[in-house]
């Protein structure tokens, strides 16, 4: 009862301050199938291609900053993402290969969304980080047929229901493309 009076009152929170809820995700067979065995030979990028973190990482922020200029907002977007140590580094790199891609192919008002760079912080000092770990959780909880006895307060899925969702699948087929264009790229 307690647990879910916290959860009822800490999801009352999230629709106050949130525009939109996005998550990205795969299923973890396709990219055992096609990213993950090919044959890297560049370190810099060979974490991309051997843990999904930071694919979906990019998928995640490059189709965030299409929706946000789509739903009509142009002030700069401020990503505050938990620490994920090994992962840090090569997502700045990322954001940065973003940013001097969006530059020289992008109108100047979508390169002026890049302006701020990724955060990443702990999530025990962060309450943003706080509430999208337990807005995380209860998703999981939800869907999870392990936990099917013990399901989310009703309360709280509406609450997390008054905020708009964006669901990315990075899809077995897109996987498939990407690992073409890596093999094409490196002349295999």
């Amino acid at each position: 009862d307690e647990r879910d009076k916290k959860i009822i009152a800490f999801s009352a929170i999230i629709p106050e301050f949130t525009v939109i809820q996005i998550c990205a995700y795969l299923e973890n067979p396709d990219f055992e199938g096609t990213i993950k065995t090919l044959p890297i030979y560049n370190k810099q990028i060979e974490l991309l291609y051997r843990h999904p973190y930071l694919l979906l990482w990019y998928t995640l922020i490059s189709k965030f900053y299409v929706q946000w200029q789509r739903m009509g907002f142009t002030e700069p977007i401020k990503f505050l993402f938990d620490r994920q140590l090994g992962f840090e580094a090569p997502a700045y790199s990322l954001f940065e290969s973003m940013r001097t891609m969006a530059k020289s192919k992008l109108a100047p008002s979508f390169y002026n969304l890049l302006a701020g760079s990724p955060e990443f912080a702990d999530d025990t000092d962060q309450i943003p980080l706080q509430l999208a770990d337990m807005h995380a959780w209860t998703v999981r909880r939800e869907l999870s047929l392990q936990d099917a006895g013990d399901k989310v307060p009703f309360e709280a899925l509406e609450n997390f229901e008054r905020v708009t969702p964006m669901t990315l699948r990075v899809t077995k087929e897109y996987l498939e493309y990407m690992a073409e264009s890596v093999r094409v790229g490196s002349g295999d």
